[in-house]
């Protein structure tokens, strides 16, 4: 089974997620780091999305997950409800449809709910620092959830809350919308005027 396949299947070990959350600050970092506020700002044409505002877009999104992952790990912790064994267990169909739909290149395209759309001009250095630090806020929490049932336990999507995600499955929304938005910065970079890509 491929990465991508089993993203959208099955819950990531503890060591995979730190992995896959180190290559996304790698390839952020080989993206944003040599641009200046200009270039960071700069769209390829009318309407479509800067780098930084694709930056922001997942900042935001990562920020929405945050509180009710925090909640359910709590509630989890605090009412004993461990790991009961994974073997043979799989998301269910919407989320593997979910996270399947998110993978870059996009096959399929969402309008980004207003929670999470971003401003028409955004800080770098904000913005930027924001990201890694919710990387690494997500990584706590990957941490935190460890041994615990990531198949069993839910959450609220925090942005449609009649939708309830495996807290396994909300992390791998996380890493695989992540993963779609730097596809999308970098082919925001490509298509940008040669003298706007510094």
């Amino acid at each position: 089974m491929s990465q991508t396949r089993q993203a959208s299947q099955h819950v990531a070990s503890l060591e995979e997620y730190a992995a896959e959350n180190a290559a996304l600050a790698t390839r952020a970092h080989r993206l944003v780091d040599a641009l200046d506020a200009r270039s960071f700002n700069s769209a390829p044409r009318p309407g479509a999305w800067s780098v930084g505002q694709c930056l922001q877009h997942m900042t935001e999104t990562h920020a929405l997950y945050a509180t009710p992952l925090n909640q359910a790990i709590d509630e989890a912790r605090g009412s004993g409800k461990v790991d009961q064994g994974s073997i043979g267990k799989r998301f269910g169909w919407f989320e593997r449809w979910f996270i399947s739909s998110l993978e870059p290149p996009p096959r399929q395209r969402f309008k980004a709910p207003k929670k999470v759309q971003p401003g028409a001009e955004v800080d770098k250095d904000s913005v930027c620092q924001g990201y890694f630090d919710r990387l690494t806020g997500c990584l706590e929490l990957r941490r935190r959830a460890e041994g615990l049932d990531l198949y069993r336990l839910r959450i609220k999507s925090p942005l449609a809350g009649w939708i309830r995600f495996r807290l396994g499955a909300a992390f791998s929304i996380l890493t695989v919308h992540d993963q779609r938005h730097l596809w999308q910065a970098e082919q925001v970079l490509l298509n940008l005027p040669p003298r706007e890509r510094e």
